[in-house]
């Protein structure tokens, strides 16, 4: 049908795309995920929740019915200690950002490419940092990076 395969690309800093922690995204994520909750749960009609401290001290009164031992909320009180978009996340905009330009934007530049295909979520930090677009094809095997 006219497609062209290229194969086996090399895309610079994946193993800090792939690190959380290293590349920024974590604290990015933690700040992001309470922002756009609070924002969400304030405008909802009916709730007994309206933060993510409201769902914590939830959590908290109920462990049993909401499985904590089993499933805690480590996540949920990291990103409750964060304070908004402050210089950390600011500085992991600008590193994430960068960290895009030199992957797979210089990847799609430099082979002329119009989509990628990768198997299962192989991909999905790539994708997701730089908040491209993406189709997750079930391909029968898993791979560490793409």
């Amino acid at each position: 049908m006219g497609a062209i395969w290229v194969d086996n690309l090399e895309i610079e800093s994946m193993d800090t795309i792939n690190d959380a922690v290293q590349s920024g995204e974590r604290a990015l994520m933690l700040a992001e995920f309470k922002l756009s909750l609070n924002s969400y749960l304030s405008e909802l009609a009916a709730s007994p929740f309206r933060s993510l401290k409201n769902i914590i001290e939830f959590n908290n009164r109920h462990p049993l019915e909401e499985r904590m031992d089993e499933f805690g909320q480590s996540y949920l009180l990291q990103s409750e200690a964060t304070d908004g978009i402050g210089p950390t996340e600011k500085k992991a905009i600008a590193k994430l950002s960068k960290l895009c330009e030199r992957s797979l934007e210089k990847i799609m530049r430099v082979h002329k490419l119009e989509a990628i295909v990768a198997p299962g979520a192989s991909a999905h930090s790539l994708l997701a940092i730089g908040g491209y677009p993406a189709i997750t094809v079930p391909a029968g095997a898993a791979v560490e990076a793409i």
